[in-house]
């Protein structure tokens, strides 16, 4: 797979929820892969609201995903 994230990983939690270009250096590109990505929030806490933006430029060869799947775990071994 190829993994472009011109932010590093902390960019999928930087709290820029969305910018105009794909150029700007804020999106991270895949190619023929899935993608998982974990976000050890470092205790148990209750989440109320999931969201995440996916460009989508045809044009340029960029598609917004398929689909997004979110799991939970509280051992970060086992998940739901």
């Amino acid at each position: 797979s190829k993994y472009a994230p011109s932010g590093g990983s902390s960019m999928f939690v930087n709290g820029i929820a969305q910018t105009p270009s794909f150029a700007d250096g804020q999106w991270a590109g895949f190619e023929a892969t899935d993608v998982e990505a974990i976000v050890d929030l470092n205790s148990t806490q209750v989440i109320s609201s999931f969201s995440i933006n996916g460009y989508h430029d045809p044009d340029s060869w960029i598609h917004a995903p398929k689909y997004v799947e979110l799991w939970t775990s509280i051992d970060g071994i086992s998940y739901t």
